[in-house]
């Protein structure tokens, strides 16, 4: 596992693909952070930023959530601030792709919802998503520009959001780095994946702290994994100890140029 310096070239701008609005500031907040204070340009797409705006087709489990949440029956407007103030704080520019939730969605034959439960979240078959995969990848596509470097959810966890997210961007045959989804991934032991090379990124402190506060701009979200921020902070200090440092991956060229 190699320690690699952290990037300094300011004419590349990186773009964080997040499954939600908060997935890319709980995975690489930090990294993000150092980017943008080293004057490199740092954009977070965020794929699902959307919910159904006609609130009596939501759901019971969507209903739920909300209720969880504490966010009112249109959560995402609240949501989308909580994303601004992140965003700000690590100094990375939002760009919302609009496209709905998994649990707004619903499936095209039957009309029955994507997702009913926190099981259905990660065990749902994707099959019936295609049309979807292919819209994301197709947005992607046209976003494209060079020089830039994206960084992917590696879809650990197996959120069906995360999952599309990824197949999606893979899609695409855009050459990117990989994160560890968080806070899925935050307990897991130590990852490796065949054909791929694990970097460790060494973060300064000062981003480490502003990751932390970043976090906590999501209000919302913070209930429905940790009981508060200082419990978070001990489970993060915990991951970066584990990996001795930030972990990213990336396709290895040796074992990519054999298949």
């Amino acid at each position: 596992m190699p320690n690699t310096t952290l990037p300094v070239d300011r004419s590349t701008r990186w773009i964080f693909l997040s499954p939600h609005l908060d997935d890319a500031v709980f995975s690489c907040g930090g990294l993000i952070s150092y980017l943008t204070e080293s004057e490199i340009p740092v954009e977070i797409w965020t794929i699902f930023s959307d919910q159904d705006n006609d609130v009596s087709r939501s759901s019971e489990y969507a209903r739920s959530l909300h209720s969880r949440w504490g966010a009112g029956d249109y959560p995402y407007l609240i949501r989308k601030q909580e994303d601004y103030s992140a965003c700000k704080m690590v100094g990375a520019i939002p760009v919302h792709f609009g496209f709905l939730d998994c649990i707004y969605r619903v499936l095209p034959a039957s009309g029955r919802p994507v997702v009913a439960s926190d099981e259905d979240l990660i065990n749902s078959e994707i099959t019936a998503e295609q049309p979807l995969i292919r819209q994301v990848s197709d947005e992607l596509i046209k976003r494209i520009s060079e020089p830039s470097m994206w960084v992917c959810p590696l879809s650990l966890g197996g959120h069906i959001d995360h999952r599309i997210t990824r197949m999606a961007a893979e899609a695409t045959h855009k050459l990117m780095l990989y994160y560890a989804d968080l806070p899925y991934a935050i307990d897991r032991p130590v990852q490796s994946f065949n054909g791929m090379i694990r970097l460790s990124l060494h973060l300064p402190e000062e981003n480490v702290q502003k990751w932390g506060m970043a976090n906590l701009q999501y209000t919302s979200q913070i209930s429905s994994f940790w009981e508060d921020g200082v419990e978070m902070a001990s489970r993060y200090s915990d991951y970066l100890d584990r990996y001795k440092g930030m972990p990213l991956w990336l396709p290895n060229p040796v074992e990519s140029g054999r298949k």
